[in-house]
Parts: C-alpha cells; sequence; structure tokens
C-alpha cells in the first residue's frame, strides 16, 4: 500500500512512512524515523504503521539538503573549500 495518503482536518497530507520513503530517493527509514523521534516531523501510529505529515518530510529534507547534510549526519566538503 505505497500510494496511500489521506487529507486530515486541516488540509495536512499524511502518507505511510514507507510512502514517503517511496517518494524520496535515498531517504532511509533510520532516518525518518530519527525526524519523527525528534519531533521534526509530525506522526501518528495507526495499528501497526506509522504515519507522517507529508509536508514536514519535505520540509525537514529541504532543510537538510540546503544545509549541505548528507544523510548520516556528515557535513558534505564543499568543492570550492
Amino acid at each position: 500500500m505505497t500510494g496511500a495518503s489521506v487529507t486530515g482536518p486541516d488540509g495536512t497530507e499524511w502518507i505511510p512512512a514507507v510512502t514517503a520513503l517511496d517518494r524520496v530517493p535515498g531517504l532511509s527509514y533510520r532516518t525518518l524515523q530519527s525526524w519523527w523521534q525528534r519531533g521534526r516531523v509530525r506522526s501518528q501510529r495507526v495499528g501497526r504503521q506509522v504515519w507522517v505529515a507529508w509536508e514536514d518530510v519535505l520540509q525537514v529534507e529541504a532543510a537538510a539538503h540546503l544545509a549541505e547534510w548528507k544523510r548520516g549526519g556528515h557535513r558534505r566538503q564543499r568543492a570550492d573549500a
């Protein structure tokens, strides 16, 4: 069930964590898990699945990209440095 999404009453799109992994190339489950455990991404447990707010995932991923962090917590070396 990787294509499912639900829109909440506030307009937030909620998707299963596995769907977020499909939508963001290279994103690992452990990285996504650390985001929701740290409160950076809103999450809800539904049965045995975790659903995440898609908007939050996009914002955290974009912020990580702009800060030049690669997954795993290591800062990338700039080519001009």
